[in-house]
């Protein structure tokens, strides 16, 4: 939410507090699990570099401060972000992060394909009602630090004693996380919506109906998840 805050006003001025607390925010997530970071930070990124040459409300020299001042909140998580790189992976290390383009590929079998979907179905069912909310930047952000993750997790991965662990993955889990926190509060005001498909009564109720249905089946998956780990499951089902 800081982010969003200072994005609605970050041509303009940027809080010397909230600047702060974005930067510690991040340094924090990167501290606890650098997964997160490595999902958004690119697309903030790319955000960042597409708004410096589409907007046209400001001149070049605004729009590079602005952008700078904006973009540096991710500096102090960067720098702990290569830290840890070279003592994970640097010295006397047996592990290394290794490509693979080959893994993206395998999204195209029917398998993993199916695993996608219905990784994400209640939020892909939420988005084919609500196809204008991708103009809401916290939908459409979402969406693509999503689409992110799961080419990181699918592209990236590690050698040696970590090669098991699946930490490229992490970063899907949170995406599926935004995705779900989004796609709820879009069904929300959906339901308070009374216009909403007003004019269809039979597809609103469809629609309330199959939504609450896919995500009673989400929750009943993540609880079934939860009594596999108490078990004493693997993690990584």
């Amino acid at each position: 939410m800081l982010f969003f805050k200072i994005y609605d006003s970050y041509y303009e001025k940027i809080s010397v507090k909230l600047w702060i607390a974005l930067a510690i925010s991040f340094f924090l997530s990167a501290w606890a699990k650098p997964s997160f970071i490595m999902m958004f930070f690119p697309v903030m990124a790319a955000l960042l570099i597409i708004e410096f040459f589409t907007r046209r409300d400001a001149d070049i020299k605004k729009r590079f401060f602005a952008a700078l001042g904006f973009g540096t909140t991710a500096f102090p998580a960067c720098v702990y972000f290569l830290i840890l790189k070279y003592d994970v992976y640097g010295g006397d290390s047996h592990s290394s992060v290794v490509t693979d383009a080959g893994g993206l590929a395998e999204t195209l079998s029917s398998e993993v394909l199916l695993e996608l979907l219905l990784g994400v179905t209640f939020p892909l069912f939420v988005l084919l009602f609500n196809l204008k909310s991708l103009k809401n930047i916290k939908v459409s952000l979402f969406w693509i630090a999503f689409l992110v993750s799961y080419v990181e997790g699918k592209i990236f991965g590690e050698t040696g004693i970590r090669a098991n662990h699946g930490n490229f993955c992490w970063g899907r889990k949170m995406g599926i996380y935004l995705l779900f926190i989004v796609s709820i509060a879009q069904f929300m005001r959906n339901y308070k919506d009374e216009k909403f498909l007003a004019e269809k009564p039979n597809l609103r109720k469809f629609y309330f109906i199959a939504g609450m249905a896919l995500l009673l089946m989400h929750w009943a998956s993540a609880m079934f998840y939860l009594y596999h780990l108490f078990m004493g499951g693997y993690y990584y089902v």
